[in-house]
């Protein structure tokens, strides 16, 4: 980070930590320490069908736990979380919005819209093992709840 201070001084660095509450410090995330040194942090709030068991079977509340636990320890530098439609039907999809909210976010993330726009099932291009299932169906449940959200 000093390095790129020096040649911008007003440069922010936000960390997003990942959706791993139960593996934060065995993958090698000191949430604590890391959230005073960044200059702002993010945290993911993207849960699956509870009933995936390849995604953990992680109940939706895990994403308003995350939001509101991440705004207690870094309160004024916890912009917000972000989701995606990874591994969702369109009903869980906008309940991720809804437990992002509900957990306090200032800010809520729609992660790669590519996703939102496809209106086939099929792999996307990150890692080449991601599945999104209802892209587009997911675009438009939300789309459908997004005044009440706001």
């Amino acid at each position: 980070m000093t390095p790129a201070r020096k040649v911008n001084p007003r440069v922010r660095f936000i960390l997003k930590y990942p959706c791993w509450y139960d593996e934060y410090y065995s993958r090698g995330y000191d949430v604590i320490r890391e959230s005073d040194f960044f200059d702002g942090v993010w945290v993911g709030t993207e849960t699956r069908d509870p009933d995936c068991s390849a995604a953990g079977s992680i109940p939706q509340t895990q994403a308003s736990f995350l939001m509101g636990w991440m705004n207690c320890i870094a309160p004024e530098k916890c912009g917000g979380g972000w989701y995606d439609p990874l591994g969702t039907s369109p009903a869980v999809f906008v309940e991720q919005a809804r437990e992002t909210i509900l957990g306090g976010a200032r800010e809520s993330l729609l992660h790669c819209f590519d996703y939102l726009a496809s209106s086939r099932k099929g792999i996307a291009v990150f890692n080449g093992d991601t599945d999104v299932r209802n892209g587009f169906l997911d675009a438009q449940a939300f789309l459908h709840e997004v005044s009440g959200l706001q």
